[in-house]
């Protein structure tokens, strides 16, 4: 999704402060919602019958990024008994853009994140296990008398 929080959506550049960002947020994320329902049916009409008919029940990928760069990689398909299951390129694509829209808004951002996304063909369903890396600072204060 490209309308991602932007310095450029402020009506009054000079003042960022004055912004609603709650506002604003609320309908991106509305926005998100929309697109995602989207590119679900597509998908649902166009890839789900291609999956199902190759025997795929799972596609499980990796994802990681920090430092404002990200990818999604080790897309993997499995059929019964977790058997792997060959993609040509285009689908592999298809799956990776779909996939995509799921991943956390802001995992390439700072000290990253990482997990993993899982589509469940049966189910319908896309899970997302995701952890967060931080920066964590301590400090402390020590006297010593000379």
């Amino acid at each position: 999704m490209t309308d991602e929080p932007s310095y450029d959506d402020c009506p009054d550049r000079g003042n960022v402060e004055s912004f609603n960002w709650p506002s604003w947020f609320d309908d991106y994320q509305r926005r998100r919602e929309l697109e995602q329902q989207k590119t679900a049916a597509e998908f649902r009409q166009e890839t789900l019958p291609k999956l199902r008919a190759l025997g795929i029940e799972k596609v499980v990928g990796g994802y990681s990024g920090y430092g404002d760069s990200g990818d999604l990689h080790d897309l993997k398909c499995v059929g019964p008994e977790d058997k792997p299951v060959e993609i040509d390129d285009a689908l592999r694509a298809t799956l990776v853009n779909f996939l995509y829209e799921y991943l956390p808004d802001g995992y390439e951002n700072n000290d990253g994140g990482q997990g993993d996304v899982t589509l469940d063909v049966a189910a319908m369903r896309v899970d997302v296990d995701h952890e967060e890396n931080y920066t964590e600072t301590r400090s402390f204060h020590e006297e010593h008398e000379l």
